[in-house]
C-alpha cells in the first residue's frame, strides 16, 4: 500500500513536514540516534489490486519478474514486539506506521501490535488502510488498542471512478465504514487523529474541491495527491531549477519489511537496497551500520547517480513552498511537491505544539 506510489505521497509529505515543520531551512542532515519515522510493514498481502500500485497492480512492469520481486508474508509476533520494544525504549519521539505494501487489517494481530506500541509515550502509532475491512468490530478493537492516528484512502466522490482504479474496492462500503469510524471516534475521550487521502486521476480533477469540502466536515485532515505513473519516483510538482540536496529520508526514516529486512526508503518497493535485517540485528545496529552510512556519505557528497534508487528520484524534495490559511474552510493549507494538505486549524495548532515539544 505505502510503496504503491498512490499513497506514498501522503506519507512522504506528512513525515517530512512533521519532522521539519519549525526549521525547514536549517536542516543539517544529521543522523538521529533512532529514525524519527519508522514504517513497520506488518504484511505485504493486499485485498485490492489497484491499477496504480507498483507492487500489486496487474499492470506493474515489476510483477512476476523474479529479479525484482519480494516474497509475501505476515510479520511474526516476536519480531513485531522486538521492533516496538526497542523503539519504545529509546525515548526518541517516533512516528510509527504499521503499513507497507499491503493492507494492515489483514494481519490477525494488528490490534495487539498497536496496543503494545501505545504503551510507550514516545511512539505515535497508526496506519494507512483502504478501508474495506473497517468493520464495527474492528473499529472498536482499534480504538480500544490506543491507536493515535488512522488514515483512509478514498479516491473522490464517484463510485464508478474509484472502483475503476481501485480494483476490488467498493466505494459505498469504504464510505460507510469510514463514517462508522468517525461516529465511533466522537464518543471517545481519547480521539485518534483521522485523515482521508485522495489519489487524483485525470478524470477526478474536477471533483477535488467538493471532496475536500465534504471530508473536512468530518476528519482532522484531508490530502489530495496527484497519481504518479507506476514505478515513477519523479514528482509532477517539483519546481523548475531547484537545487538537489541530500535526501532527508536517509537520516530520519526506516522502512522495515514483514520479514525484518530493511529497505533503503519507502520508495524501495522490492528491497533493492538491502540495508540489513532487524531480525538478525538491532534497529540501532542497522540504522548506524555500514550500508546506511555509505549511502548517506554518497548523498552528502552529491553522488546521487551512484545509487540506482536515488539517481532518478525526487523524494529528497520535501520543503514547503506555500503555506496559507483558508478562511473559507477554516483550515491550514500546505502545498508542497507531493500533494496539497488541508488541516483543521485546531488540529494544526495542537500538532505544532506537540512537534515543538518533540523537537
Amino acid at each position: 500500500m505505502l510503496f504503491a506510489t498512490s499513497l506514498g505521497n501522503y506519507i512522504k509529505s506528512t513525515v517530512g513536514r512533521l519532522l521539519r515543520l519549525h526549521k525547514p531551512h536549517q536542516y543539517n542532515h544529521i543522523c538521529s540516534m533512532y529514525p524519527r519515522a519508522v514504517f513497520m510493514e506488518v504484511t505485504n498481502y493486499c485485498n485490492l489490486n489497484c491499477v496504480m500500485c507498483t507492487f500489486h497492480s496487474k499492470e506493474s512492469p515489476f510483477r512476476g519478474n523474479g529479479r525484482f520481486s519480494r516474497s509475501k508474508g505476515f510479520m511474526s509476533e516476536s519480531l513485531a514486539y522486538k521492533i516496538i520494544d526497542e523503539l519504545g525504549s529509546s525515548d526518541v519521539p517516533i512516528w510509527l506506521a504499521m503499513h507497507g505494501a499491503g493492507e494492515p487489517l489483514l494481519h490477525p494481530k494488528i490490534e495487539m501490535f498497536i496496543r503494545r506500541a501505545s504503551k510507550y509515550d514516545n511512539l505515535n502509532v497508526g496506519f494507512l488502510t483502504n478501508g474495506m475491512l473497517l468493520t464495527d468490530e474492528k473499529i472498536k478493537a482499534l480504538l480500544d488498542s490506543g491507536i493515535k492516528w488512522l488514515s483512509v484512502s478514498i479516491d473522490g466522490l464517484r463510485a464508478d471512478l474509484m472502483e475503476k482504479y481501485r480494483k476490488g474496492a467498493s466505494f459505498s462500503k469504504i464510505h460507510s465504514n469510514t463514517m462508522h469510524l468517525i461516529q465511533a471516534v466522537t464518543s471517545r475521550e481519547e480521539k485518534p487523529f483521522l485523515h482521508v487521502n485522495m489519489t487524483v486521476q485525470k478524470e477526478m480533477e474536477a471533483d477535488v474541491d467538493q471532496f475536500v469540502d465534504y471530508w473536512l466536515q468530518y476528519v482532522d485532515q484531508v490530502s489530495v495527491s496527484p497519481c504518479r505513473p507506476i514505478g515513477s519516483r519523479k514528482s509532477p510538482l517539483l519546481p523548475e531549477g531547484v537545487r538537489r540536496e541530500p535526501c532527508y529520508m536517509l537520516f530520519e526514516t526506516m522502512v522495515i519489511f514483514w520479514d525484518g529486512s530493511v529497505g533503503l526508503c519507502c520508495e524501495d518497493w522490492f528491497n533493492w537496497g538491502q540495508m540489513g535485517s532487524v531480525e538478525l540485528n538491532s534497529l540501532y545496529e542497522v540504522w548506524h551500520g555500514k550500508k546506511f552510512s555509505k549511502v548517506r556519505e554518497l548523498h552528502l557528497k552529491g553522488k546521487y547517480s551512484k545509487l540506482m534508487l536515488c539517481k532518478e528520484c525526487d523524494i529528497w524534495f520535501n520543503k514547503t513552498p506555500k503555506v496559507y490559511f483558508d478562511t473559507n474552510r477554516n483550515c491550514e493549507v500546505v502545498v508542497n511537491a507531493w500533494q496539497t494538505i488541508y488541516r483543521k486549524v485546531n488540529k494544526a495548532k495542537s500538532e505544532t505544539i506537540r512537534l515543538a515539544d518533540a523537537l
